[in-house]
């Protein structure tokens, strides 16, 4: 184990050198989610904007006892040049439903909402879709993304992660 290359084995199962995989979830790069959200999150939060984590979850339908469960996560905290701060999610639950879901912990929530759903929920929702789209084609990723003890990938999922992925455009914002 010594001699392991972790980041050459990250680069070979398609994530960025930055990115680590971590037991039941695995944790990505902004740069994942490619330079449209990046840009987008930059002119909301400003340049300095400061991502805490971006994880994605899979949760075997083995293990659900129903479909399987996807979901896509990403924080950005209040810093001293912006006041404004969520958690962003994408989840699909184990009937099968997704939704798009933000925490907002800006100071002016009212004035952030407007600009969050009109702004950066479509740019998420882009995100999203190349990011899981190319997630759910390894299964080596999904495994290290798998909840649950001792479950892995379940090659019997995939028409459904497929689907969530297809379905990620029209999801409804569901607010906490």
């Amino acid at each position: 184990m010594n001699n392991f290359d972790y980041k050459k084995y990250l680069v070979e199962n398609k994530l960025t050198s930055n990115s680590k995989m971590l037991n039941e979830y695995v944790e990505m790069d902004l740069n994942d989610l490619g330079p449209e959200f990046e840009k987008t999150i930059k002119e909301i939060f400003g340049e300095t904007v400061k991502v805490v984590d971006i994880k994605a979850t899979y949760r075997p339908s083995t293990d659900t006892g129903a479909k399987p469960m996807l979901y896509i996560s990403i924080t950005i905290p209040q810093t001293k040049e912006s006041t404004k701060a969520l958690l962003l999610s994408i989840t699909f639950e184990k009937d099968g439903q997704g939704y798009i879901s933000y925490n907002n912990y800006s100071k002016d929530k009212e004035d952030t909402k407007e600009e969050f759903n009109n702004k950066l929920v479509p740019a998420f929702k882009k995100a999203a879709v190349l990011t899981l789209g190319k997630l759910i084609k390894n299964p080596n990723q999904l495994t290290s993304a798998t909840m649950g003890g001792g479950y892995k990938y379940e090659e019997k999922d995939q028409a459904d992660l497929d689907k969530y992925v297809s379905e990620i455009p029209n999801l409804p914002i569901k607010n906490k």
